[in-house]
C-alpha cells in the first residue's frame, strides 16, 4: 500500500515538473534512474518519443519543399534538416510515403508487400506446420505469394524450421542442387577447350625458347607417345615422382617422369570427365 502511494506521488511530481517546463533530462526523483523517469513520462504521454516523433505542420511543409528540391531522405536525416530530433532515414521515407512525396519507382518489395486478409495468416501458419517437413521455402512462399524470408522467419517463430540436413533431403532442394551441379560441370567441360589451347601454346613457346638458348647439348628431351612430340624432360612438361635410390656414398633421390606429357594427361582426364558427365546427367 505504501509502495502504491509512493508511486502515485512520483507520478504527480513528474507531471507537475514537466508542466512547469522542466526538461526531462533535468528531472530527478529519488530512487528512480533517468532512464526509468523517461519511460514513465512516455507511458504517461507527457513527452514525445525521443526518436522519430510525429511531424509538425511546419516540418511537413519543410519536408515537402526539400523533396521538391530533390533532397534525398538520407541527406534530410543525416543533416537533420527537419530539426534536431534524431530522426532515422526510414522514418523520413515513411513520412514521404504518407505525404505522397515518394518517388514513383519505389522498391518492388514495398509495392508488393503482402497484406493479409482476415483469417489468411492463420491458414498460413497451419500450412507451414503441416508442410514444412516436405516442401521447400520457395514452394511454401509461392503457395501464399510471400517472400522466402517471410516463410523462414515464420517457421522459426512457430518452431517448425527444418534443420540443414532435413532441408537438403527435400525433393525440391535435391532437384535444385542437381541442376546447379549439372550446369557447373557443363561449364567446366566447356572451359577446358579454351584452357588446353592456351596451355599448349604456352608450353610450345617455352620449349622453343629453351631450344633457342643454345643449350641443345645439355637439354634433355623426352618423347610423348600420345602426341608424338619431343618435349624438354622437365617438370613443366611431364608429371613426375621421386624415390630414394642407394648410391655408393649413401642414398640419393631419383626422378621418374610419366610417359605422356602434361597436355595429353589433361586431355585424357577431360575425356573421362566427359564420359562421367554423360553417364550422370545424360547430356
Amino acid at each position: 500500500m505504501n509502495m502504491d502511494f509512493r508511486r502515485r506521488e512520483q507520478k504527480a511530481l513528474l507531471r507537475k515538473l514537466i508542466e512547469q517546463g522542466v526538461s526531462i533530462e533535468s528531472i530527478e526523483i529519488p530512487g528512480r534512474p533517468p532512464r526509468a523517469i523517461r519511460k514513465q513520462a512516455l507511458r504517461m504521454k507527457l513527452i514525445l518519443p525521443q526518436r522519430n516523433p510525429p511531424l509538425t505542420e511546419a516540418q511537413k511543409e519543410q519536408l515537402t519543399q526539400l523533396r521538391a528540391e530533390g533532397v534525398h531522405p538520407e541527406a534530410i536525416a543525416s543533416c537533420e534538416l527537419l530539426g534536431h530530433s534524431n530522426r532515422s532515414t526510414n522514418s523520413i521515407r515513411k513520412h514521404c510515403g504518407k505525404l505522397g512525396l515518394a518517388h514513383k519507382n519505389r522498391s518492388r518489395a514495398a509495392k508488393k508487400r503482402k497484406i493479409w486478409q482476415p483469417g489468411e495468416k492463420k491458414c498460413f501458419d497451419n500450412y507451414l506446420i503441416r508442410h514444412s517437413a516436405t516442401l521447400s521455402s520457395d514452394e511454401l512462399a509461392k503457395e501464399f505469394d510471400v517472400t522466402r524470408m517471410t516463410v523462414d522467419n515464420r517457421q522459426k517463430q512457430l518452431g517448425v524450421k527444418p534443420t540443414l540436413t532435413e532441408t537438403l533431403a527435400l525433393p525440391a532442394i535435391k532437384k535444385k542442387i542437381e541442376a546447379i551441379c549439372r550446369q557447373r560441370s557443363k561449364m567446366m567441360l566447356k572451359a577446358f577447350e579454351t584452357h588446353i589451347v592456351k596451355k599448349e601454346k604456352e608450353l610450345t613457346r617455352l620449349a622453343q625458347k629453351m631450344h633457342e638458348e643454345k643449350r641443345e647439348e645439355s637439354l634433355i628431351v623426352k618423347f610423348c607417345p600420345k602426341c608424338k612430340r619431343w618435349w624438354p624432360k622437365q617438370q613443366k612438361f611431364f608429371f613426375h615422382s621421386t624415390y630414394k635410390v642407394a648410391q655408393s656414398n649413401g642414398t640419393g633421390t631419383s626422378w621418374h617422369f610419366v610417359a605422356p606429357c602434361k597436355l595429353c594427361v589433361a586431355k585424357e582426364r577431360h575425356q573421362k570427365n566427359v564420359r562421367k558427365h554423360k553417364e550422370k546427367y545424360g547430356v
